[in-house]
């Protein structure tokens, strides 16, 4: 980054010093096509800025794509475990070899089961051959975390209401 903002500035200061007229005192300065002499004296300049910008906006364009398919992902288990009690409390992405293994971490009174793994792969795997069919296949990787409440009296049993699913998902 750092090397791009020095070659950015010297490319600009080159050329707000030529169009204020500061030029060297060489007669070909003073004849006509003088933009197509200034772009050969900074040519090289001007060659990494364009390509120091193709790298970047490429990079750009990944990362955005990774973070795009991170929140579908979180999303959609999410969705699957709306209505079961449970919220995903913390995620993490590893690449392997063969495939991209996603660890999920789930907390809540429901435990989830191998079904609910293979539903969440299966709407993953869809969305990601619909909307990135270059990455590589996913294993999902639940840990489940039970949640219970525990109050004075031992004959009330409660359950979880959002108040507790908004604070077992803030919570670290």
């Amino acid at each position: 980054m750092a090397l791009t903002n020095i070659i950015a500035i010297q490319f600009t200061n080159a050329m707000v010093l030529w169009f204020l007229g500061f030029r060297r005192l060489v007669d070909d300065d003073y004849e006509s096509g003088t933009y197509l002499i200034f772009f050969r004296r900074n040519a090289v300049t001007l060659l990494l800025l364009v390509g120091l910008g193709i790298y970047l906006t490429l990079n750009l364009n990944s990362n955005a794509k990774q973070q795009t398919f991170e929140n579908n992902v979180k999303e959609a288990i999410n969705e699957h475990f709306i209505d079961q009690g449970n919220v995903l409390t913390n995620i993490q992405f590893d690449k392997n070899n063969a495939f991209q293994i996603i660890r999920a971490v789930v907390r809540g009174e429901t435990s989830p089961n191998s079904q609910d793994v293979q539903q969440i792969e299966d709407v993953i795997t869809k969305d990601m051959a619909e909307n990135f069919p270059k990455y590589l296949p996913i294993k999902l990787q639940l840990r489940y975390l039970p949640v219970q409440v525990i109050e004075s009296d031992p004959l009330i049993k409660d359950k979880l209401d959002e108040t507790d699913a908004v604070i077992l998902t803030n919570s670290p």
